[in-house]
């Protein structure tokens, strides 16, 4: 009993916090922020000055105990915690559960980074480089963002603080670490027998490699931007509600003056902002907010019955990495592994950024490689619970793997032409959203991914892959079952029948096209979108270290901007 009561108070000092605050209809503030993802970022930032009063809106909960304990994120999708969208039937959602695919996104304080799969990875100097060229605007440079991913980060791993100190940093909320692990010392040997050489840091600029994963966890819990930048925050000036809707943004002659919200008991009331709202609320509900406000495509806001006050390719250029979902049968085994606690990531990952080109700096493709032992059925999860795989397509897979162990290798688009969009369904706030992939529909996606395909099966050559005699899954297709496996065409099959998402949509509320490079919404006033929605270009990672990045940095603006 004593050793349960002191766990309760360890976890009640651990997690405090901010308190629900009491807001009234008419209520004002400096700053009315939308979101708690990047959102969580911009408040604290913002509230840093203790003369500026900040409200936080999120629709979520404060965040679970399955959310905090990293060993536990699978059973984060599809939960409370979990916006449920999905997206259209797809030509890629064949053997989806649903027929189309499910789209995970936090509902909870943190956003996306409570309930991600907690990848700490930032992007090519290439994709800022590019970013800060388009926009015309130098500040996104590779050498200029560079300080805001430092200023977010407590580095933990020695091995990387010894040989990349000055890209990371020690002083900042959010903590890093590693797991290494030897599972993957052969699959790092394989790699390199192709010619994709073992780094030890893919956030350095020299980042074309294999390296163990580098995760959001610290002191045996998730990172989150909740965690990270609210936890234990009571400042007077910083007021967060939780289970709260913003409806709509209240927009007049031009003017973003406030935000209706309908709190947890169903009253709504009307909060202003003296100087900016600031929709946080990532790249399904930013767009959702902003049509809903009446800003977006005319013609689709025209149908929903929306007056339009702004036209604006809202919900438009969506971008997400497309990514083949191939199970390898590794080496037999009988062994019993080590069960990891849930203060630990509970598998080894491998990431790889892989040119097809040496001349290149950056990568054609990503890989994010999962690695299972025989007996924990993780191959099933990934397959059922994490990509929503039918049930038959998942049982092949476990039958195909029984008593092997597994590396399941997702293969992404590091820069996909291909963009799917977000729309309405109707103007009631409480309806889901019409949204698409739309993978492939730049054929050039398609015929990259086969390179990409091809340039990964060399890794079949490798010493230890013909040692073990390593084997493909077969999922079982029978679209594809008349196909001799080795031929073209059925890797053609295959990819249109097993394409995965990897939760990274962005794009929806574009710099360039719907706000500026400052975030600020084209047209209008007071009014500006913080978060990953607003990436001109997905970055060639997962999107958490970009969009963290990109709060840091706006943060500063807007407090340059004001002089706070």
């Amino acid at each position: 009993m004593a050793d349960a009561a002191t766990a309760v108070m360890a976890l009640a000092y651990l997690f405090q916090w901010p308190p629900q605050a009491i807001v009234q209809d008419g209520d004002t503030f400096d700053f009315v922020v939308v979101g708690s993802g990047c959102g969580a970022i911009v408040a604290d930032r913002l509230s840093e000055n203790s003369s500026v009063r900040v409200l936080l809106i999120e629709a979520g909960t404060y965040p679970s105990n399955e959310s905090i304990m990293p060993g536990t994120f699978p059973l984060l999708q599809n939960s409370y915690e979990d916006w449920n969208e999905t997206s259209i039937p797809e030509s890629t959602t064949k053997h989806q559960k649903i027929g189309a695919y499910k789209l995970s996104t936090g509902k909870a304080l943190g956003g996306g980074s409570t309930i991600n799969h907690l990848l700490h990875l930032r992007g090519d100097k290439d994709d800022f480089d590019t970013w800060a060229s388009y926009l015309g605007d130098d500040s996104w440079s590779s050498a200029n963002v560079r300080k805001y991913f430092k200023k977010s980060e407590n580095m933990l791993d020695a091995d990387i603080m010894a040989s990349h100190a000055d890209y990371h940093g020690t002083e900042g909320p959010v903590m890093v670490s590693r797991q290494p692990d030897d599972a993957t010392h052969n699959l790092l040997k394989a790699f390199s027998d192709i010619g994709v050489p073992t780094v030890i840091d893919l956030n350095a600029d020299d980042n074309v490699g294999c390296a163990e994963a580098s995760y959001i966890i610290g002191d045996g819990v998730r990172q989150s931007t909740a965690y990270a930048y609210l936890n234990k925050k009571t400042r007077d000036n910083l007021y967060v509600l939780t289970e709260t809707l913003a409806e709509k943004i209240i927009i007049e002659n031009d003017i973003a003056k406030g935000v209706i919200l309908r709190l947890a008991s169903g009253k709504k009331i009307n909060v202003y902002a003296s100087k900016e709202v600031i929709i946080s609320a990532g790249s399904f509900n930013s767009p959702k907010i902003l049509m809903l406000s009446g800003i977006g495509p005319a013609d689709h806001l025209k149908s929903m019955g929306i007056d339009v006050i702004k036209d604006l390719p809202v919900g438009q250029g969506m971008q997400d990495h497309n990514a083949l979902f191939l199970v390898n049968k590794l080496e037999e085994s009988t062994a019993t592994s080590e069960t990891l606690p849930l203060t630990k990531f509970p598998f080894p990952i491998l990431l790889a950024s892989v040119n097809l080109d040496d001349s290149k700096s950056y990568a054609d493709y990503l890989l994010i490689g999962l690695v299972f032992a025989q007996d924990k059925g993780y191959t099933d999860v990934t397959c059922s619970t994490l990509f929503s795989f039918t049930d038959e397509i998942c049982s092949n897979f476990s039958e195909s793997v029984a008593g092997r162990n597994q590396f399941i290798s997702l293969i992404g688009t590091s820069q996909p032409k291909s963009r799917g969009y977000v729309q309405l369904k109707s103007s009631d706030p409480d309806d889901k959203l019409v949204i698409s992939e739309s993978f492939y529909s730049d054929p050039e996606d398609f015929t990259n991914m086969l390179k990409y395909l091809t340039h990964f099966l060399t890794i079949y050559n490798s010493a230890y892959f013909q040692d073990i005699k390593a084997e493909i899954a077969d999922p079982g297709l029978e679209e594809c079952g008349e196909m001799d496996v080795s031929s073209e065409d059925y890797w053609k099959c295959y990819i249109k029948s097993m394409t995965v998402h990897l939760f990274h949509y962005s794009g929806t509320c574009a710099m360039g096209s719907v706000v500026d490079s400052k975030m600020k919404v084209y047209g209008i006033d007071n009014l500006r979108v913080v978060d990953v929605s607003t990436m001109p270009f997905i970055v060639r990672a997962n999107t958490l270290a970009a969009g963290i990045m990109m709060a840091e940095k706006i943060s500063d603006d807007i407090k340059n901007e004001y002089s706070l």
